[in-house]
């Protein structure tokens, strides 16, 4: 079967030809190293009910989908430059509290300027139109053609492409943790209403929001939309990840993810639980997960 690069068109060769990242690979590989410069296994969560699994090396690539020098010079000029924006804003910016009423609400980051959300855009809307147009089981995440066309025009048209301001984009984060894990993207439903509203869990505990239809956002919401705040992006907080549904989520995760490596022995199970959350005893394990 023949494959096309599916930026510029080129049919895929052996020459020409790459492994593309979906979510680019330095997103994986600082949050996969432990504190002994060892690899982790770090877990995939998904969201049509697939179960999960813990990733052997450093994210998920798609042979199919991007020849290199797309890969490298278009894509790969998005990631450098969210990179540099990442290190700078996200892992190492400190986090100014916004509080009202003794609230807090979340926290303020302070970039450079309007390039920095440029930037952090082209950068999710890479990993989603990689996502979308990816065969990988990793990524069942699909956007229709007409919404896969419009982000690739934007794609090919670089950072001076005025439509990518019309993708409202917002982010927030756990107060309690840096616990990291990342997700496919996925859509979600806010406030009861289906809206083009796609989500994506990076490390450190953030979830950045990209709005991909026409949809009006809740007035309630559009302060924490990018731009909002001068020379800051806004980070919400999304309460405290201990106690919270979205951990026990995350625990039941884990367990569907070792129950498909280990083939359901439930030995393996139970000790690679406990080697993965080392505050939890065996007893509670035990207890609200059903082992």
């Amino acid at each position: 079967m023949k494959y096309y690069c599916r930026l510029c068109g080129a049919e895929l060769t052996k020459e020409n030809k790459c492994s593309a990242h979906i979510i680019p690979e330095f997103i994986w590989r600082e949050y996969m190293t432990n504190e002994d410069g060892e690899k982790e296994d770090m877990i995939m969560l998904k969201k049509d009910n697939r179960p999960p699994r813990f990733l052997k090396k450093y994210g998920v690539t798609d042979d199919n989908i991007l020849c290199r020098d797309c890969d490298d010079e278009v894509l790969g000029k998005y990631e450098n430059d969210f990179r540099e924006v990442w290190e700078r804003v996200f892992k190492n910016g400190k986090l100014y509290l916004v509080e009202k009423d003794g609230k807090l609400y979340g926290w303020a980051k302070e970039i450079v300027g309007h390039e920095d959300i440029i930037k952090t855009k082209l950068f999710l809307l890479c990993c989603i139109w990689r996502a979308s147009i990816s065969a990988s089981e990793d990524y069942p995440f699909k956007l229709n053609r007409r919404k896969e066309d419009a982000i690739k025009r934007i794609l090919l048209g670089g950072n001076h492409n005025k439509l990518v301001y019309a993708y409202e984009t917002m982010c927030s984060k756990f107060e309690d943790s840096d616990f990291s894990f990342a997700s496919a993207p996925f859509s979600e439903k806010i406030n009861g209403k289906k809206i083009s509203l796609i989500r994506l869990y990076l490390p450190k505990g953030y979830l950045f929001s990209m709005r991909l239809g026409l949809e009006p956002i809740d007035e309630k919401i559009k302060p924490a939309v990018f731009g909002s705040m001068k020379n800051a992006f806004f980070v919400g907080n999304m309460g405290k990840m201990e106690g919270s549904a979205t951990e026990e989520n995350f625990m039941k995760n884990t367990l569907k993810a070792l129950r498909n490596m280990y083939h359901d022995d439930k030995k393996k199970v139970r000790k690679g639980l406990m080697e993965k959350y080392d505050d939890v005893t065996e007893k509670e394990i035990n207890t609200v997960l059903g082992l």
